[in-house]
């Protein structure tokens, strides 16, 4: 899609009409639909001025592929090579936009991002996640309308740690695809923490659902003391619970060491080439 000439913006998971909010403060003109909300993005569309002709049907291998009169994911996969012409080439990758992704919306508007290639590329050979020896696979369960997710899923596909993609959230689903996949890395959001800590101390999941891990990162929002001192004493020895700071303009900012606990109300060092003025 980049190569193509175009920008990649993941759309969050929304009510509809939340979802125009997005989509205008982006200017995404063209969509790929997962075929499960075809009908209901096909009757919104014309309110967010975009043509059902930009409607792509997302269906990658592994999925029914779309039989409708849509154009589909699928059939670009079969395409001739030889008819794509990079725009791109030669030109300077500081200028040009990659991805178009979105603030946490903490000012209170919705606000799209755009991220240069060369920055995201730099954001993808930044050693802070480099994976341990005991790695196996690490468990993406938030969207990749968060861009620290976006940014484990490119890892990913450019040959880093091994990746397992579910759209489950609850505490309970993910400690059993934490075990059943022997997952050695996640990244949770706090009242997930939370929650999978009330599952094993009261005996709905034992405590060896954690045993694969190695690294937890826990970041998104404020964590209270008692949560981590909690979700830590469940832990195997082994494994390293982590947080940092960071922005979607900016990246991580800072990040705990990898051989240090986790202090409440600090975030860690700062990561190389930033400042702090």
């Amino acid at each position: 899609m980049i190569a193509a000439g175009g920008t990649f913006c993941p759309l969050p998971t929304t009510p509809l009409d939340q979802l125009g909010l997005y989509i205008e403060a982006a200017q995404v003109s063209w969509l790929f639909v997962s075929a499960g909300f075809l009908d209901e993005i096909l009757v919104a569309a014309p309110s967010w001025k975009i043509d059902k002709s930009r409607i792509l049907v997302f269906d990658p291998p592994g999925l029914e592929p779309y039989r409708g009169r849509l154009p589909r994911f699928s059939s670009l996969l079969n395409a001739d090579e030889n008819l794509w012409k990079n725009p791109h080439q030669g030109k300077d990758p500081k200028t040009l936009i990659c991805v178009r992704s979105f603030g946490s919306g903490t000012s209170g508007n919705i606000k799209a991002i755009e991220i240069s290639q060369a920055a995201q590329l730099a954001r993808l050979d930044a050693p802070l996640f480099e994976p341990d020896p005991r790695d196996t696979a690490w468990l993406q369960n938030i969207g990749v309308s968060h861009v620290s997710s976006l940014n484990m899923c490119q890892r990913a596909c450019a040959g880093g740690l091994p990746m397992a993609l579910t759209s489950v959230d609850d505490a309970l689903s993910l400690l059993d695809k934490i075990k059943a996949l022997s997952i050695s890395q996640i990244q949770l959001p706090p009242a997930v923490m939370e929650n999978m800590t009330d599952a094993i101390n009261s005996g709905l999941r034992p405590r060896e659902a954690l045993q694969s891990l190695s690294t937890v990162l826990v970041g998104g929002t404020f964590s209270r003391k008692v949560s981590v001192t909690e979700f830590a004493a469940l832990l195997p020895s082994h494994t390293r619970l982590r947080t940092g700071y960071g922005s979607t303009e900016a990246g991580i900012v800072s990040m705990t060491p990898i051989d240090a606990p986790w202090e409440l109300g600090y975030t860690g060092f700062l990561t190389p080439k930033v400042e702090l003025r």
